[in-house]
């Protein structure tokens, strides 16, 4: 048997759903996929499709396997890509996950130009604040932004600190006044987020101060929205905030207690190599993103609140 023959043919059954697709795509006969499917299972002493003539599925075993047979797939791709010198060539999927806002606001703008400029690449978006599972959702890189990664089996790279603030809008000021320490916002209406480290605590000067207030939301978006009104005091990332800062519709608050910064992470699936379409896209959002930020330098100005609402995160893992 041969095995890579064998695993190629298992993985674009799976991934294309039927046979007679893959044998298409393979460009061999139904009958040399079948077989070569067959020969996988008796080597592995395991049913890894479910067939029927109407249904195919992917057993348990084949649920779990599928992955690694991607995984080890990929890499020979990118190892032959590699000795051809090609790497200025990716080609293939690309699935890249994002946090809700940050994603909308600051990945999908760069994400056009990377096309063009890798035309056989297909990329695969996924934006939202859920932590995903980067093998059985099959993603080669993750963006997080956090004080740490939870989960050491990880392979992560920092990319870029993620500074936050305190801001409120001149009208809520107007109204409550500023507070001057940290204490202070125990009489202030705060705006938090629903499943972050911050909802009931802010870490300022290098404590946590707790906070309450009458609004507490799941999207980001909708509490600088909420902020911009009037509403209450937010803590929020500058990639959110700075365009209303630097534009004077959002004021920073308490700036001799700085709040503790968060970390933008790449993460890997364990124990992968990063390929070189992935080490290509990094280099071209981190070009996109700029130093000092674009968000410093007046852009990624955040599209309406419907636009960027997000789905709910684990309390570790802290968009805000």
């Amino acid at each position: 048997m041969n095995k890579l023959r064998a695993m190629t043919a298992f993985r674009r059954v799976a991934e294309l759903g039927s046979f007679s697709a893959a044998a298409a795509d393979l460009r061999i006969s139904n009958a040399a996929v079948s077989n070569y499917v067959s020969q996988l299972e008796a080597e592995l002493g395991a049913t890894l499709l479910v067939r029927s003539t109407r249904h195919l599925a992917l057993s348990e075993i084949g649920q779990a396997y599928l992955p690694r047979v991607q995984a080890i797939l990929d890499e020979i791709d990118e190892t032959e890509a590699a000795a051809r010198g090609l790497q200025s060539t990716p080609h293939g999927r690309l699935h890249v996950s994002a946090p809700a806002t940050f994603g909308m606001l600051h990945v999908a703008p760069c994400i056009p130009a990377f096309a063009e400029r890798h035309p056989e690449l297909v990329l695969d978006l996924s934006f939202n604040d859920r932590v995903v599972d980067l093998v059985d959702e099959q993603v080669h890189v993750a963006l997080r932004i956090g004080s740490g990664l939870p989960d050491s089996s990880l392979v992560a790279r920092a990319l870029m600190p993620i500074e936050r603030v305190v801001c409120a809008a001149p009208a809520y000021l107007e109204r409550h006044g500023a507070p001057t320490t940290p204490a202070d916002l125990a009489r202030h209406n705060c705006l938090t987020f629903k499943h972050s480290d911050s909802r009931y605590s802010w870490p300022l000067g290098g404590e946590r101060q707790p906070v309450s207030g009458s609004i507490t939301a799941d999207s980001s978006i909708a509490l600088r929205e909420a902020a911009l009104a009037g509403a209450g005091i937010l803590l929020a990332p500058r990639f959110l905030t700075a365009p209303e800062i630097h534009a004077g519709r959002l004021v920073p608050l308490l700036r001799d207690c700085p709040v503790e910064a968060h970390t933008l992470y790449a993460v890997f699936p364990p124990g992968a190599r990063s390929p070189t379409k992935v080490r290509l896209f990094l280099d071209h959002l981190m070009g996109f993103l700029g130093d000092p930020p674009r968000w410093e330098a007046g852009g990624g100005q955040a599209p309406s609140p419907s636009a960027g609402s997000a789905t709910s995160a684990p309390a570790s893992q802290s968009i805000l």
